[in-house]
């Protein structure tokens, strides 16, 4: 059983959202935390002082955290709990861990089923450092009015609970449920669940993460296990269709990917429609939830995207923090004269599969014809004003060497470069999946550069 849309909530809002690591408020040291509560990243390693995020990744990393703390209150709690019950329970085990729970009075209580004494020690727990804190003082209220709350359901409850079922989804295309928001490839199966197109499910709630929808369902047909009903769920944006009072939702709101493509078309650019051949779109000063950011130099905040064509709709296979920008260090010491390099707005057809600097275990897109650029002789981060010049400069897509997301560094001396390195990996790999580059491996690969706000 999953947590519900309330327990979500809460936790966004006791948590906040903060893209730059920050002490612990009780201790003013350990554990740095980051997102919306996150110590741990998913790879294990701990979250450090001056780490930054992007939204997107903060709310991929709560995703990951949840999973850890439903199965871990499942395991500990042996009474069937209810969805507001387990919610509020995941929410404390969030804050507090999960080995202070398997120890506390609190669970002794619920494995007697003494639940109205286990609701009592919510408020107990309102100290970090040994300090009453009012935030957590009042955290442990809400959980314990959402404890308390009834509900419709429980883990044991026959799925004819008389329980609003009105609202729908429609699946568009073959896709995946999924338990985090991340590619379904790279999940195992007890993770994801095949869903065909056409297949119409009901839901009780949704929440818009990114490019993603977490979505809490009540349909047996997608349940974990027999007996269980509220499960939550992330499907891509654009592969469902959402009915919010029994009528299916206006598609006068074109989706991001929609956008992009008739953007192009407006241009005269090249659009690829075939199955599989890849749209290779970079955006300037776009954050991934597709909203402007003020485009910050020496800044991971542009995006590297790869659309394809399913169904005959345009769908974001690839989303990747980017930059179409020189960092700091190569724009104070340019490697060339006249200044360093930004690929000017437009399509460019100038790209072959390779390796960056000649290097086996960095494949990278390698410019292999002239391209056209403009160069930052007066060092103001900008193309304003700046003189072009047609060449061959070595303009590759490569990834940034591992630099954090606040700091280009020496990753870019004018290369469209993507900021997370296993990212990188996955969109040479989609690009390789191109029936024109798997029957001919001198295929040349075509992008685009836009500025995001003449889009979005």
């Amino acid at each position: 059983m999953a947590i519900n849309g309330e327990g979500i909530k809460l936790i966004k809002d006791s948590e906040g959202l903060r893209l730059k690591a920050y002490p612990d408020p009780g201790t003013g040291g350990e554990p740095i935390t980051i997102g919306a509560g996150t110590t741990i990243y998913p790879n294990g390693q701990k979250v450090k002082k001056g780490d930054v995020i992007t939204q997107e990744q903060a709310l991929d990393y709560l995703a990951h955290d949840l999973l850890k703390f439903e199965k871990g209150v499942d395991l500990l709690v042996k009474p069937s709990l209810n969805d507001n019950q387990l919610a509020a329970l995941v929410s404390f085990t969030y804050n507090v861990g999960l080995e202070a729970f398997k120890n506390s009075t609190m669970l002794k209580l619920l494995n007697e089923n003494k639940f109205t004494e286990a609701a009592n020690q919510f408020e107990r727990w309102n100290k970090a450092g040994g300090k009453v804190l009012a935030g957590l003082t009042e955290r442990r209220k809400k959980e314990r009015a959402l404890f308390l709350k009834p509900s419709t359901t429980n883990i044991n409850t026959t799925l004819s609970s008389t329980i609003d079922t009105s609202k729908k989804l429609k699946i568009l295309e073959d896709t995946f449920l999924k338990k985090e928001a991340v590619q379904s490839s790279e999940l195992p199966n007890s993770k994801k669940k095949f869903i065909k197109a056409g297949s119409q499910l009901d839901y009780l709630a949704t929440v818009k993460e990114g490019n993603h929808y977490l979505v809490t369902l009540a349909n047996s047909i997608v349940a974990e296990d027999e007996v269980s009903k509220f499960n939550t769920w992330y499907i891509f944006n654009n592969a469902l269709d959402l009915d919010l009072d029994g009528v299916p939702e206006s598609k006068e709101t074109l989706t991001p990917a929609e956008k992009i493509i008739d953007y192009m078309k407006s241009k005269n650019y090249k659009v690829f429609t075939g199955e599989n051949q890849s749209n290779i779109v970079c955006l300037e000063a776009i954050n991934p939830n597709f909203k402007l950011n003020n485009n910050t130099p020496n800044v991971f905040n542009d995006l590297r995207l790869i659309i394809q064509f399913r169904n005959g709709r345009p769908v974001i296979v690839s989303n990747e923090v980017a930059t179409v920008s020189p960092g700091k260090y190569y724009t104070y010491n340019p490697m060339n004269p006249n200044g360093a390099a930004y690929v000017i707005y437009g399509q460019h057809t100038v790209w072959r599969m390779g390796f960056h600097n000649y290097k086996k275990d960095h494949p990278a897109l390698v410019q292999v014809s002239s391209i056209k650029v403009t160069r930052d002789k007066n060092k103001d981060f900008s193309r304003t004003g700046d003189k072009e010049y047609v060449g061959l400069f070595g303009i590759n897509l490569h990834h940034s060497f591992g630099q954090p997301v606040n700091n280009i560094g020496k990753a870019s001396a004018g290369c469209i470069v993507g900021q997370n390195i296993s990212n990188h990996f996955k969109f040479i790999e989609i690009l390789k999946q191109d029936p024109r580059y798997k029957s001919n491996k001198n295929f040349i690969y075509t992008a685009a550069v836009i500025k995001g706000n003449e889009i979005f």
